[in-house]
């Protein structure tokens, strides 16, 4: 602690919360407490006056009204002399709402439900000076791996795939990299219809829904609060629970989100949805290995060719292989095999058999086959699909299409 006594001052427009609060910072020696009933827009003239004055101002909102915003923006129009402003809203306050306080200059937003000792943070993290930049050389970490899983046709399977190679790529080292672990994110690109959040017994998040209708280009902030960790570790942004519009996402806002994701995580894996949408552009530029997941029948043969055509139309490079599933790999393979993947120009490297008891137990669960059903033989070859796609990411460029025949 400074020994400057140091001034906060709440401004609020109600009494009980006006007592909580002042109780909630009653543990911070040295404070000198300024009451002001009244909403940040209230203020009016004495809003400036008041900033010049004190260390902190923390006030009460509901929302991001218009007002507010602007007496927020008025507040920190000093620059450095202006008193830092912590905003203290509902326990229903939307993302949106949030970020549209923070861009306007608010230093932290917290919770009605906030502690005392979070509270008491939130005040010392204002008062803390900004460390002191030093330029040091610090190696350059490459870019995450990005993985699109897609399906041929509904039903193909794609979302167990998604699901359990991204457990499997989380799991992975894991016990020989203690001090550095492997980060893996898992994105639900389905805003209609995806089921990741289903499939792991995680809730909905409505971030991307949000994302869509307000515009808006997503930051860390964003990120960090659109993900759910589970256990194990795995990361999730999962498809909200309302039905957005499918070409209500913006290229640009995928192209910044993907951008942020590889910065934070060794492997994306995306769930991508049975729809040509031309926000998906982005997404397929910065793939690095694509699975195509069918099974081996003449319609979704065809179906397959004509998506790789689609896909690769703009993007020569894109490395996609096939992973045949529903279908255990045979001993001797067929004609109709070899005249599938001729078709394809690409080998059928991946077979996932199908196993509907392991399949359920794990759905019904809410958690992977690695939790489920572990000796399962749905279990071991999706394993096997994720050491073969490591290897190959491993040893090959990005981009780099090594799968065609």
């Amino acid at each position: 602690m400074t020994d400057k006594q140091l001034s906060v001052a709440l401004v609020l427009n109600n009494s009980e919360t006006m007592a909580n609060i002042g109780a909630n910072l009653a543990g911070l020696p040295g404070l000198r407490v300024e009451e002001r009933q009244a909403t940040m827009a209230e203020l009016n003239g004495a809003a400036a006056k008041l900033s010049g004055e004190m260390d902190i101002i923390i006030f009460r909102t509901d929302t991001a009204n218009e007002e507010d915003i602007a007496a927020i923006k008025e507040l920190t129009s000093a620059g450095e002399s202006a008193a830092k402003i912590v905003a203290v809203g509902s326990d229903t306050m939307t993302l949106a709402d949030t970020r549209r306080l923070i861009s306007a200059g608010v230093a932290d937003v917290l919770p009605d439900s906030a502690s005392p000792d979070e509270m008491r943070e939130a005040v010392m993290a204002c008062l803390s000076p900004k460390p002191e930049v030093v330029a040091t050389v610090t190696p350059i970490r490459e870019p995450g791996k990005v993985i699109t899983v897609t399906p041929v046709r509904g039903g193909a399977g794609s979302t167990t795939i998604a699901v359990n190679l991204a457990d499997r790529l989380q799991m992975g080292d894991q016990r020989r990299r203690k001090e550095n672990p492997t980060r893996v994110v898992l994105v639900d690109f389905d805003i209609q219809f995806g089921t990741v959040a289903a499939f792991l017994d995680v809730d909905p998040c409505e971030c991307l829904f949000q994302l869509a209708m307000d515009g808006n280009e997503p930051d860390g902030l964003f990120v960090e609060q659109s993900i759910a960790t589970l256990p194990s570790g795995l990361s999730v942004i999962t498809a909200p629970e309302g039905f957005a519009p499918l070409d209500s996402l913006k290229p640009l806002q995928i192209e910044k989100l993907i951008d942020i994701l590889r910065d934070r995580f060794d492997y994306v894996v995306v769930d991508a949805p049975r729809a040509l949408v031309g926000w998906l552009s982005p997404l397929f530029k910065a793939t690095d290995q694509m699975l195509m997941v069918t099974d081996s029948s003449v319609p979704s043969i065809r179906q397959a060719r004509r998506l790789i055509d689609f896909y690769t139309e703009d993007n020569l490079n894109l490395n996609i292989e096939i992973v045949i599933n529903h279908e255990a790999e045979p001993t001797f393979r067929r004609r109709h095999h070899f005249e599938a993947s001729k078709v394809l120009e690409r080998p059928f490297r991946h077979w996932i058999p199908e196993d509907p008891v392991a399949a359920r137990e794990a759905l019904d669960r809410g958690v992977p086959l690695s939790a489920a059903a572990k000796r399962s033989k749905l279990s071991k070859s999706l394993g096997r699909l994720e050491r073969a796609i490591v290897a190959s990411l491993r040893e090959g460029a990005p981009h780099e299409n090594k799968s065609k025949s």
